[in-house]
């Protein structure tokens, strides 16, 4: 099952930045893998020292006065370059679908933005996430209570709390800055709540719910056939023709031969263990593609492609792939079953809960069918993203459609209609297709960077080994933010 799950924040601290990922177990095994290997030789003063932690209050639902119960929310703060009351900005970094981490409010654009500006920075956790979690934990009862609007919500309690412990006056803006689904959160608030967000930075985010998310493997399609990129034409065709192995062999049920050739834990037993197996084997290229380069080179697409012109038998590259995959995670064998998806899910709260919000709001489900572009195999649909939204929650498929369907009528899909918000989005990465590629007119504007990945542009300057266009897209940001600031003083 292919879902969004957002690394944004903790790999701002790295040489790329995240937030909405997609996909299954293997997919974050090798997330966490490649992330906990950058961060231990990359950060050891963490938290960085110039960073407080602290908590606030919040309701469980801001929305039911009857309701008493109330959540203990983590929140950062960073004043070391601000320049007080009356004067400096305020940057509010939104977490997302996973614990919020101090090195990821204290580095990247918007800190260097925050350092010229003397901003007061502040990094609020998303709730039901880290240390954010209701009493009750993530059971399907509580669940009820964690939806973008309580999220928002909280965001707009946060404003009110912060205002009055550091005497904030409305010389002091807010910018929200967020990226992947934290992204849309950013967008959002200055959509719901403009009167407490001056302007809002929104970057990779997919603020289009769409339940067959078909076009992120189109793009990851082109993507890896891109040589800017750092792949080619016969190297996307190697994967294609690969997989149409796979293909055949899963039509003529020579399901033994793709136990033993891809090493799996066990034997696929039903059409749902068939869909795991499906969805496992293309993980690893998602994820290269999404964070082009973030997750080390031979993580990336160039990576990937080296490996697939290796020998002249696609096949049979595919299987040492995923045997190198095994190797680096250090697994015995690959388990790609029904049961292990539902086990994975039940035994990550920050997964369980992500999956919940894709089954009640989002979809985001990056299917493989016949009609696509999807170079991998074309038999992975839908049925294995309801089967775990009915098993996991019991939502059914309806609920599912109209859930997501609601979610634009919410917030206007990808035409909203907001005040100041800059929607930022690369090339490279397969969540473009949902967010703003184009300026709407007025203030609600748009830069779209060709070559670069999920998320980048939120790691600033200073980055290696990035396209030539981002430079250039990181002084239009600073601009943008720079006009915001100076409007704001001017009273206009």
């Amino acid at each position: 099952m292919n879902l969004l799950y957002s690394v944004c924040g903790l790999l701002a601290a790295l040489a790329f930045r995240d937030g909405v990922d997609g996909h299954g177990p293997l997919f974050y095994k090798l997330k966490n893998y490649y992330l906990h290997k950058q961060l231990k030789t990359m950060y050891r003063d963490d938290p960085p020292a110039n960073v407080t932690t602290d908590y606030i209050t919040q309701p469980l639902d801001h929305f039911d006065a009857l309701l008493s119960k109330t959540y203990r929310q983590r929140y950062y703060t960073v004043d070391a370059y601000w320049s007080g009351p009356n004067k400096g900005p305020v940057f509010l970094y939104i977490g997302g679908e996973g614990a919020l981490d101090a090195v990821s409010v204290n580095s990247g654009h918007h800190l260097q933005m925050a350092i010229t500006h003397r901003a007061l920075i502040f990094g609020v956790e998303h709730r039901y996430y880290g240390e954010s979690v209701p009493e009750g934990g993530i059971s399907t009862e509580t669940l009820h209570y964690l939806s973008s609007q309580q999220a928002l919500a909280d965001l707009a309690s946060f404003i009110g709390f912060a205002t009055e412990k550091y005497a904030l006056t409305e010389s002091n803006i807010w910018i929200s800055v967020g990226g992947s689904y934290p992204g849309s959160l950013s967008a959002w608030m200055n959509l719901k709540y403009p009167h407490l967000i001056y302007g809002a930075l929104a970057s990779s985010a997919p603020v289009r719910a769409q339940v067959d998310f078909q076009g992120y493997n189109d793009v990851v399609r082109a993507s890896i056939g891109n040589t800017d990129a750092g792949g080619s034409p016969e190297c996307i065709n190697n994967i294609s023709t690969a997989f149409a192995t796979v293909d055949k062999l899963v039509r003529s049920k020579q399901l033994d031969k793709l136990q033993k050739d891809f090493d799996l834990c066990g034997n696929l037993t039903s059409n749902l263990d068939m869909d795991a197996f499906l969805s496992t084997l293309q993980d690893g290229f998602m994820g290269a593609v999404q964070y082009n380069r973030g997750w080390g080179s031979d993580s990336s697409i160039a990576g990937i492609c080296d490996r697939f012109m290796a020998t002249p038998d696609p096949y049979e590259n595919l299987i040492q792939y995923i045997s190198g995959v095994k190797a680096t995670l250090g697994l015995d064998c690959i388990d790609a079953s029904y049961k292990f998806f539902r086990d994975e899910m039940e035994g990550s709260p920050q997964y369980r809960a992500w999956i919940y919000q894709t089954c009640s709001q989002f979809g985001y489900y990056q299917t493989c069918e016949s009609d696509s572009q999807c170079p991998f195999a074309h038999e992975l649909n839908l049925t294995i993203s309801f089967r775990l939204c009915h098993d996991a929650y019991g939502i059914t498929r309806d609920i599912v459609y109209r859930q997501a369907n609601f979610t634009n009528e919410y917030y206007g899909s990808d035409h909203p209609k907001g005040g100041r918000i800059l929607f930022i989005n690369g090339s490279i990465d397969p969540w473009h297709s949902l967010s703003v590629l184009k300026s709407l007119g007025g203030n609600e504007t748009a830069i779209f960077i060709q070559g670069t990945s999920h998320c980048q542009d939120m790691s600033g300057n200073g980055q290696t080994d990035v396209p030539s266009t981002l430079a250039p897209a990181l002084k239009e940001i600073e601009k943008t933010v720079g006009i915001w600031i100076s409007e704001a003083a001017q009273g206009s």
